[in-house]
């Protein structure tokens, strides 16, 4: 038994089982409810067969297995009743929506034994989401951009839930709110069902709703505002004519574009049933949020309208791109702080001016398969570098793959013509059928037929016998494939073995732009590599088998859970298939190619060794790389019931015999590998030897006169050693003494004579010092007397006119004491200036020791 983990024990979970109430109540609702049920006709019904429970906890009704084997009658297009957001996987099952966590299964299921595994699959059951208004067969989930709204789709009723930002544990029925989307536009309107639905990418809030309907009609609802009346309408349908042909006009799919142009996410590619494909650019949102990406593109692209618009050959397409790109710039606004996204707002142009490109030119023709009854069903765009891949899938089991090299561009019409659509088909835009893709249905569900003579003659036609309509599935993880799953399974294409070339040859015509600018591409499309193509799941292996045809498929792409991927069947049958990251695994096993041309060595003169093995090890085996994350053999899943009694039959051997055939041929490209992978061993051990006996050789020679060398260098080197280590010992003995001497035996007889004249010198200063306060006590002492003699001289002076004069001094002997006042100033300041000159030089000496005296 295998380890469980919460892969393999998830078909057992009860989100995938119907008990015998649940089975009858789905029964009786779709029995009465289905208008396309009562016309059986042609068998076909508008509702999915009845799943049945394939588990052993309860058992549906004998006559279920009775149901599945008739005809199965499709919906009006392919369905879609699985969805996985981030961790939590929805599941619609006829009128009801339910809900489990993969990671409480991954918690309570990773690690444990099986008996613990099994005891609570037994215990947790699926939430039920009660949502109102759900009164009609469920044909798609579609969830927005953040997992808080739910599209339920129906072939003429759309349903919005809010859905919680947290899920409770118990498995409680969970009420969610719910309002019905466009009801005058799409309930009880006959032929214009709904085709499709999906969210705009460039939604401000994740809340504009796309949907196309049958009669080429496509309407963005902005559920945030209006549920009844859509923001704007687009219509696909052929204006140049008067009359409305279904088999014409009648639209099949749409997609968006993608961020290899800045254009790419407001372009819608709608296809048509006959297979014409058109586009519409741009279909914004009115409030739209866009990338800083995108929106330095179009600021690019602005300049370049702006010149076109600006010269003599200006055109009406240059003027609005113009003035649309223009008015859309300016009124951009940062959404964050992180100038990631920036929210916009579309310019006002009517929203009937948008023109619709097309049909577009299919060159060359793809390749037609021998079905008169093929229809287009379902359209995808993937992203490749420049350029964008346009995948259409057929009902006859054809997937053509188409290159568009032409960047998509805003287009408007005006009141007397349209920019695109004109009578000359030189002027319309063009795809490149790189590849036409047979799936090998027809091979095994077609019947061969001579039609009514009618001129004398029989034509032969060939017809598929079952409904068929596939619907294509992008892989989230690896951008090189895609998948698509159909009435008898599912296959995976994978495109990496091209997809590169592609991505280099558009960069190279990009970057030349001259004449001869082509020439990449040209030599890129005359090789034509095929992409590789395998069965992931076959759910009807020969035409009399129970139909169970593919409801759904999710790519699961958790950090948590990891890769994987999830198919359902209609009988409520779980395929899951762990997944590796094949971009980088295929891509080694691409590049491991047979060389002849030995590894070259290093240049001459600095080694003489080359390399025996070749460059770089192995061939190419292209059988292993379509196993890479695959199986050798696609699984089956066949109905309850359908095994228990095989008969012996010309399909089922035939079947057999082809299934035989595939396990051989993988086993064949096994064997070859490992025959590789042994020569590649072989190979490499000898070289080992080769290179043990090389440096072999190496140590002798090394043990020899290197040797040699290398001990006299160690000598040296240690009597070099030995004699640093004698002179920072003997640096340490010196420090050492030093340290320990008293300071005045390790001054010398003239260092001592002359701290002695220094000493000297301070006491002679220090009397210096105190004849200079006297001085200076004499010099104040002196001037005091003369402004006393000077008063006495003004009061003499004053006195003369007086009749009893009294004069002390004469004027004579004033002057000879000012005389000598001023010379003995003058002495002063030139003692004092050598005195302080001295005291500056004798400070930075220090003197104060007692022992310098001695």
């Amino acid at each position: 038994m295998d380890t469980p983990t919460w892969l393999n024990q998830l078909p057992e979970h009860s989100i995938f089982e119907l008990n015998e109430r649940e089975y009858n109540e789905w029964l009786h609702g779709t029995s009465e409810d289905s208008d396309t049920q009562k016309d059986t006709k042609n068998s076909k019904s508008d509702a999915a067969p009845a799943p049945v429970n394939n588990s052993t906890k309860a058992k549906a009704p004998d006559h279920s297995l009775q149901d599945l084997s008739r005809e199965h009658g499709y919906a009006v297009h392919g369905l879609a009743c699985m969805t996985v957001f981030e961790q939590e996987l929805f599941v619609a099952v006829g009128r009801q929506v339910r809900h489990a966590s993969l990671t409480d299964l991954k918690k309570n299921v990773d690690g444990f034994s099986p008996e613990k595994a099994f005891e609570f699959l037994e215990k947790k059951r699926h939430q039920v989401l009660e949502i109102e208004s759900v009164d009609f067969d469920i044909r798609k989930l579609v969830l927005n951009q953040d997992g808080r709204l739910m599209a339920i789709v129906g072939d003429e009723k759309i349903v919005i839930a809010e859905l919680p930002k947290k899920y409770p544990t118990d498995t409680k029925p969970l009420f969610c709110k719910s309002f019905v989307v466009g009801a005058y536009y799409h309930i009880n309107k006959g032929p214009s069902k709904v085709v499709k639905v999906l969210w705009h990418p460039l939604s401000n809030g994740y809340t504009h709703l796309v949907v196309m309907t049958q009669d080429a009609v496509l309407r963005m609802y902005n559920l945030a505002s209006n549920m009844d009346e859509p923001e704007e309408v687009y219509n696909f349908r052929d204006h140049s004519s008067n009359t409305y042909s279904y088999d014409d006009d009648e639209a099949a799919s749409f997609c968006f574009g993608t961020r290899s142009s800045e254009w790419g996410l407001m372009t819608v590619y709608a296809l048509m049933q006959n297979g014409d494909i058109y586009s519409m650019t741009p279909v914004l949102p009115k409030n739209s949020l866009l990338p800083a990406t995108v929106l330095e593109g179009l600021n690019s692209r602005l300049e370049v309208y702006q010149r076109a618009a600006s010269g003599l050959a200006a055109t009406r397409e240059d003027q609005l791109r113009a003035k649309w790109v223009g008015a859309l710039l300016d009124s951009a606004e940062a959404s964050d702080g992180t100038n990631e996204c920036y929210l916009v707002r579309r310019p006002p142009f009517k929203h009937d001016d948008v023109a619709r490109k097309g049909p577009y030119l299919l060159q060359p023709a793809p390749a037609e398969l021998d079905d008169d009854d093929n229809r287009a069903c379902d359209i995808l765009s993937i992203e490749a570098g420049l350029a964008d891949l346009i995948a259409v899938a057929h009902s006859s089991g054809k997937v053509d793959i188409f290159v568009s090299l032409e960047q998509p561009e805003g287009d408007w019409t005006s009141s007397l013509y349209s920019l695109s659509e004109t009578d000359d088909g030189d002027d319309l835009p063009s795809l490149f059928a790189y590849e036409s893709i047979d799936l090998g249905l027809l091979a095994i569900f077609g019947s061969a037929k001579l039609a009514p003579k009618k001129f004398g003659y029989g034509l032969q036609e060939n017809r598929l016998t079952i409904a068929n309509h596939p619907m294509l599935v992008a892989d989230e993880v690896c951008d090189d494939t895609i998948y698509v799953y159909h009435a008898t399974g599912a296959h995976r294409i994978l495109f990496q073995p091209w997809i590169e070339n592609l991505k280099e040859a558009l960069m190279a015509a990009s970057e030349q732009r001259q004449a001869g600018a082509a020439s990449p591409l040209l030599q890129f499309f005359s090789v034509k590599t095929q992409s590789k193509v395998s069965t992931l799941v076959n759910t009807r292996p020969t035409p009399s088998s129970a139909p169970a045809p593919i409801i759904g498929l999710s790519v699961v792409s958790a950090i948590y859970l990891g890769y994987s991927l999830l198919i359902l069947t209609s009988s409520l049958q779980l395929v899951s298939l762990p997944m590796e990251p094949r971009s980088v695994m295929i891509k080694s096993l691409a590049d491991l190619r047979i060389s002849n041309q030995p590894l070259k060595g290093p240049a001459a003169g600095t080694n003489s060794y080359e390399n025996s093995l070749s460059e770089p090890g192995y061939d190419s085996l292209a059988g292993l790389t379509e196993l890479v994350g695959g199986s050798l053999l696609p699984r089956l899943a066949l109905p309850p019931g359908a095994t228990k009694e095989v008969e012996v039959t010309e399909e089922n051997l035939k079947f057999m015999a082809k299934m035989i055939q595939t396990a051989r041929e993988s086993v064949r490209v096994l064997s070859q590998a490992c025959d590789v992978t042994k020569h590649r061993v072989n190979t490499q051990e000898a070289e080992y030897e080769r290179q043990t006996e090389t440096l072999k050789k190496c140590a002798n020679s090394m043990t020899g006169e290197m040797v040699a060398r290398i001990n006299n260098q160690v000598a040296r080197q240690d009597q070099q050693l030995a004699r640093q280590r004698q002179l920072m010992q003997r640096a340490d003995d010196i420090l050492q003494k030093l340290v320990e001497r008293p300071r005045e035996q390790g001054l010398s007889s003239a260092e001592k004579e002359w701290v002695r004249t220094v000493y000297r010198n301070e006491k002679l200063v220090k009397g210096f010092d105190e004849r200079r306060h006297k001085v200076d006590t004499q010099y104040r002492i002196l001037v005091k007397r003369l402004e006393s003699l000077q008063q006495t001289q003004r009061e003499m002076a004053q006195g003369f006119g007086s009749s009893h004069p009294k004069r002390r001094y004469g004027s004579s002997q004033i002057e000879t004491v000012e005389t000598a006042l001023r010379a003995e100033f003058e002495l002063m300041e030139t003692t004092v200036k050598m005195m302080d000159d001295l005291k500056t030089r004798l400070e930075s000496l220090n003197v104060s020791d007692p022992l310098v005296g001695q």
